[in-house]
């Protein structure tokens, strides 16, 4: 959390001018379920808010979570990741499936124009 170069979790070949973002939060939940849980494993909520993103971003981050989680790399390899700026050593990129934009806020001041 917080504004950092996010440059190694952008997609291979992205264009981005500058890798610098601001993560306002970041959490991961389990999911909860009523009678009928889908199969197939645990299920979990991950809930990230920042000024702007990257192109995949947010999969290449979920994706070292998820290595990080199954203890196949140490935590501390979040924190080593980021500064390395560098793509190949953030790990494999999640999948889209079950990736969504729930909400888009903008600051009405920087809107150029008025509806």
């Amino acid at each position: 959390i917080g504004t950092h170069d996010f440059s190694a979790f952008k997609a291979s070949g992205s264009n981005a001018k500058t890798g610098i973002r601001t993560i306002y939060s970041c959490e991961i939940k389990p999911m909860t379920w009523g009678i009928f849980p889908p199969s197939g494993g645990l299920h979990y909520m991950f809930t990230i808010a920042a000024d702007g993103f990257l192109r995949y971003m947010v999969r290449n981050i979920a994706g070292l979570l998820v290595q990080i989680g199954l203890g196949k790399r140490p935590h501390e390899d979040m924190t080593d990741v980021l500064a390395s700026k560098d793509r190949s050593s953030a790990g494999p990129t999640a999948p889209p499936q079950g990736l969504y934009l729930k909400r888009v806020l903008y600051d009405e001041s920087e809107i150029p124009f008025n509806y």
